[in-house]
């Protein structure tokens, strides 16, 4: 398999992931936390978007680090993604 379709795989998998992994954390937490506290509610319903970005760029840099890709490419995925280090 050439090593673009690997990488393509390896995103959308991890893509997917997290954002199972969210919405599964989001519904438990709404079921068990708005209950007890309309507080609780409110800041989570306010932080949903916030937190699934977080859990996408996440997946994306632990994604590009297991990629086939060359160091070239890695360096420019990890920049466009925002989790490079700083030079």
């Amino acid at each position: 398999m050439p090593p673009w379709v690997v990488t393509f795989a390896l995103l959308v998998l991890a893509l997917l992931a997290s954002w199972l992994l969210h919405a599964g954390i989001y519904c438990l937490s709404m079921r068990l936390l708005s209950r007890r506290d309309e507080f609780c509610g409110a800041l989570l319903r306010q932080s949903k978007r916030p937190v699934r970005l977080a859990m996408t760029v996440i997946a994306v840099a632990v994604a590009v680090a297991f990629a086939p890709l060359t160091q070239r490419q890695e360096t420019l995925a990890q920049h466009i993604s925002g989790t490079g280090r700083p030079d």
